[in-house]
């Protein structure tokens, strides 16, 4: 995983704010590379893979923060725009801003935020968040990087109820 996020230098609080000091990485965003159209299936499907190879080494995360065993890490907000593609289509995942870890007794957390084209059903009901967050938003991804467009479209609102309802 280290090699496909952003290093973390420092972090801290500076005059009341939180802060985070991290690398910058180089490379163009999938939004800006999908403004130019759809991407060759074999394309798309290397991107996704990495993707997914980076979330399950999230999704297994174990550490000990603040005397507390913490075990997974869910992105919670992956998109276009937060996937940073290097030469030879090397991913990088930035912004890991919402980014929640699920406890040992819990299967999943809850977290309102996230963008709504890639955010599953059951967060929109429910705020629930777990590892199936990640991956339904890896498939709107592989969906729009095959097709060139979104599976669900529509303002905030009519996107929100289509995604809940599962018409595309």
């Amino acid at each position: 995983v280290a090699t496909q996020v952003a290093a973390v230098y420092e972090y801290g609080e500076l005059e009341g704010a939180f802060y985070v000091s991290m690398e910058y990485v180089e490379g163009s965003d999938l939004a800006r590379v999908l403004a130019h159209g759809a991407l060759s299936e074999e394309r798309a499907v290397h991107i996704a893979y990495q993707l997914c190879q980076m979330l399950e080494q999230c999704h297994a995360y174990t550490a000990e923060v603040s005397g507390r065993e913490v075990h997974g890490i869910v992105h919670g907000d992956i998109k276009p725009e937060n996937i940073r593609l290097q030469g030879d289509d090397r991913v990088r995942v930035l912004d890991f801003g919402i980014a929640k870890h699920l406890s040992q007794q819990r299967r999943y957390t809850r977290n309102l935020f996230g963008t709504p084209p890639y955010t599953p059903p059951e967060r929109l009901e429910r705020g629930l968040v777990d590892p199936q967050s990640d991956l339904w938003a890896v498939a709107v991804v592989l969906y729009l990087m095959v097709s060139g467009y979104p599976p669900y479209a529509g303002g905030d609102e009519e996107l929100e109820q289509r995604i809940r309802a599962g018409d595309p």
